[in-house]
């Protein structure tokens, strides 16, 4: 009998895994396949007009469908992106703010980390702001693969405030981007914009 509880005990306990897995709560950080996750234990919140709306989010997609226009999105520590994210519904027509905890805490993925070989130029870049306001990163770190082209496409605005950017970036459709207090890292050999 004892056997057979152990048993039971441990396909129950697996299960769960796999729908903790399934539903994203477990998920160990984001694949490129799999948009808008974040690593586990990371907490995602919103203020509007300065304050907390009172709901934590682990999924950055749910927060920006969510979030109004205005609001701050406030990031925990892990690896974040909106990359394959649609803008519509998410961040277009909205200005929004992406504050993290620093630049060693938290981490922004401009599109993928593995650019599809098969795609040139500005078809492995980030669609995720398309059509959206002002966008404002502050207090986090960048990452951009070491593709070429790569960037964020067709925002209106974007600040870029106390972060650190890895990667060459290109940015595409633009009327402003502001980097204020920004650290460059690019690739050897190469230009950091």
């Amino acid at each position: 009998m004892k056997s057979f509880l152990k048993t039971a005990s441990r396909a129950v306990a697996a299960l769960f895994a796999v729908a903790l897995v399934t539903l994203g709560v477990a998920s160990p950080a984001f694949a490129d396949d799999v948009t808008g996750t974040v690593a586990t234990g990371s907490s995602i919140t919103i203020e509007h007009d300065g304050q907390p709306t009172g709901k934590t989010y682990n999924n950055l997609s749910d927060a920006t469908a969510d979030a109004l226009s205005g609001d701050t999105i406030k990031l925990g520590e892990g690896e974040y992106t909106l990359y394959n994210v649609p803008s519509e519904g998410h961040t277009k027509g909205k200005n929004l703010t992406f504050e993290g905890l620093s630049t060693d805490k938290t981490t922004w993925q401009i599109g993928p980390k593995v650019p599809d070989p098969n795609k040139k130029g500005e078809y492995n870049s980030d669609y995720s702001f398309q059509d959206a306001g002002t966008v404002t990163f502050k207090y986090m770190t960048l990452n951009s693969a070491s593709d070429g082209y790569l960037g964020f496409s067709h925002t209106t605005n974007t600040v870029v405030d106390h972060c650190v950017i890895n990667g060459h970036t290109r940015y595409w459709g633009y009327e402003t981007a502001v980097f204020k207090s920004t650290t460059f890292k690019a690739p050897a050999g190469n230009y950091a914009i």
